[in-house]
């Protein structure tokens, strides 16, 4: 009796192998087959292009494809708006595959500086360094107050496409025009003694060699003497650098700058540096933290030809032919 209870039950433990056998070996094929010999499934790309990001998303992903975003600026078309897709809508992939999509994030914005108070021509430099265009500007006259923007078309800190318009309205005051004072044949120390005390401002100074008239003296003159000019207009000189025979050696130049409202940054100052190019190098000539709206304003001497770089924040602001 034992002797047949044995035999079943080494039956039935050959068994229990053998069905433990095919099943890891089923399970091991249905792998096997999964993972190199099953054919993906073939997929229509769907169009979503015009369509929503997010939604789009979700969708392409129940579709077992996977996606890659890129975001771009775009005037036309509303930010979270798929632009493009790559493959195209209504071609055929296999189950997995990625999906190129660009998706809009709207206009490219920026803030509008505070022009007020400033000159017509340095409140123009500011818009084109903000990318933003000149708009419609309006000339009243007031001599009360300074020649100056008295007001503006978006207000300042207002959020704008880059390349808007930005109209202003211009105090001219009561336009009087002053003769121009007689500097050549004058020196250069009697001329910069008449213009402190006069409506006008010293331009540019160029030194230039010559056999007949003395070192330091007055050669010629812009604007010439007895014309009339605006108050602070620029007069610029050629003053004798003596007898030696050559080109012109030396040039100077009054460089003007007003620090402009950078509203993104943290800082209430900016660094401002002056750097000079010339026959000498490249040389930084001017370097301290300014608030905004601070106006600068620097004799440079040069060396020949020469070009100077205004930075702000270790960017570039403006650049000057001397």
């Amino acid at each position: 009796m034992l002797r047949k209870l044995l035999k079943v039950l080494g039956f039935l433990a050959v068994g229990a192998a053998t069905i433990t056998t095919l099943s890891f070996s089923c399970l091991f094929g249905v792998i096997i087959y999964e993972t190199f010999f099953k054919i993906p499934e073939e997929i229509t790309v769907p169009n979503i292009t015009g369509k929503k990001l997010q939604s789009s998303l979700s969708f392409i992903k129940n579709l077992k494809l996977s996606a890659k975003v890129k975001k771009l600026y775009n005037d036309k078309i509303p930010p979270g708006q798929i632009i493009s897709q790559s493959p195209k809508a209504g071609e055929t992939v296999r189950s997995g595959r990625e999906i190129s999509i660009i998706s809009s994030i709207g206009p490219e914005m920026t803030a509008v500086p505070d022009i007020e108070t400033l000159t017509q021509r340095d409140g123009e430099l500011m818009l084109r360094e903000r990318q933003l265009v000149v708009g419609k500007i309006t000339y009243v006259e007031n001599s009360e107050e300074m020649e100056s923007i008295i007001s503006q078309s978006p207000k300042a800190g207002e959020r704008v496409k880059k390349g808007s318009p930005v109209s202003f309205t211009v105090n001219v005051g009561k336009i009087v025009k002053y003769e121009v004072p007689i500097f050549e044949n004058k020196s250069l120390d009697y001329t910069y003694s008449v213009l402190r005390d006069s409506p006008f401002k010293l331009g540019r100074v160029r030194w230039i060699y010559h056999d007949y008239i003395q070192k330091g003296q007055v050669i010629r003159q812009n604007p010439m003497p007895g014309t009339f000019a605006n108050k602070n207009y620029p007069i610029n000189l050629d003053v004798s650098a003596g007898k030696m025979y050559g080109d012109l050696i030396i040039s100077q130049e009054t460089i003007r700058f007003t620090v402009p409202s950078e509203l993104s940054s943290d800082s209430t100052h900016k660094n401002i540096k002056i750097a000079l190019r010339d026959q000498r190098g490249f040389n930084y000539i001017y370097d301290s933290d300014h608030s905004s709206g601070d106006r600068i304003e620097l004799m440079v001497t040069a060396n020949g030809g020469a070009e100077a770089y205004i930075y702000m924040d270790g960017t570039i602001k403006q650049k000057i032919k001397i």
